[in-house]
């Protein structure tokens, strides 16, 4: 079964990078020294063509993250990160800084997922054991 971020995630990141990065430009816009954007137009160009990479990779990593879960085990990716671990080496799932993941079997290492949808949750809970119910208001509030 696949699972993607909601879309509720995913059209506030690339919006909310965007006013950031205007109020950047507005700052540099009004600033009055010689290599403001208003007295170097380069500055502006240069200015631009980083906001707009910055702005088509973050979007790009948000819409294109996906956490597949199936008979082998768990894959996920979010942009270029890509990572599986199969059924036989997942010890449990855990609430890790306030995002769901699981432990490795013989390792202390925590896998922690990119997000966490309430289908995803019960699809892995199906397999391995449920979080506390402390742990899932904290996970799910």
């Amino acid at each position: 079964m696949t699972f993607r971020r909601p879309l509720k995630y995913k059209w506030f990141y690339p919006f909310g990078v965007a006013i950031l990065l205007w109020m950047g430009y507005e700052g540099a816009r009004t600033t009055p020294h010689s290599l403001s954007i208003k007295n170097n137009p380069v500055v502006g160009a240069v200015f631009f063509a980083v906001t707009a990479f910055f702005v088509a990779a973050s979007s790009w990593t948000m819409w294109t993250s996906k956490i597949v879960v199936d008979n082998t085990g768990v894959r996920w990716s979010e942009g270029e990160e890509v990572g599986d671990v199969p059924w036989s080496k997942i010890r449990s799932l855990v609430l890790d800084a306030g995002s769901l993941g699981f432990v490795v079997e013989g390792t202390a290492w925590t896998v922690k997922l990119p997000f966490v949808t309430r289908k995803l949750y019960e699809a892995l809970a199906q397999r391995l054991n449920r979080l506390t119910p402390e742990e899932e208001k904290v996970l799910f509030r």
